[in-house]
């Protein structure tokens, strides 16, 4: 099957994929002022999204992402990173995100995007996270 990814106007169904595929609670990490892309299939069925906001000091906040079991494998998520960092790119700004340290897809997938790990001032999640940015 082949994927599209395209950015969406409404944030609900990166709620519901938030919910279903990474955590109970998508208001958390999904702000209303969120910007969505989503994962579309050939057949028309979704299958994934990721958010990303813009933050004072010119910063893209790499915020939430998820791609359904049954399209993993495909590059996806390296895909929805590339959508977020053009972005980042065509309005000048630098984007940062953070992983778990065991989440090796995520690092490699970022890191193959021009990420570097970072050590930010205020760890906004914790210290036992990595942070990653990439610069404008």
């Amino acid at each position: 099957m082949k994927y599209k990814i395209k950015r969406g106007k409404s944030l609900f169904l990166a709620y519901v994929l938030h919910e279903w595929y990474v955590s109970p609670e998508p208001t958390i990490c999904i702000k209303k002022d969120s910007i969505p892309w989503y994962v579309y299939g050939t057949d028309g069925k979704s299958y994934g999204f990721a958010t990303a906001r813009e933050l004072d000091g010119d910063i893209l906040y790499l915020n939430s992402a998820a791609v359904v079991p049954e399209a993993r494998g495909n590059g996806l998520q390296k895909r929805l990173i590339r959508c977020r960092t053009r972005y980042a790119d065509v309005n000048h700004l630098t984007a940062i995100t953070y992983t778990t340290p065991d989440n090796s897809a995520s690092i490699n997938n970022l890191v193959a995007c021009g990420f570097k790990a970072y050590q930010p001032e205020y760890p906004w999640v914790g210290k036992q996270y990595c942070y990653w940015r990439r610069d404008k």
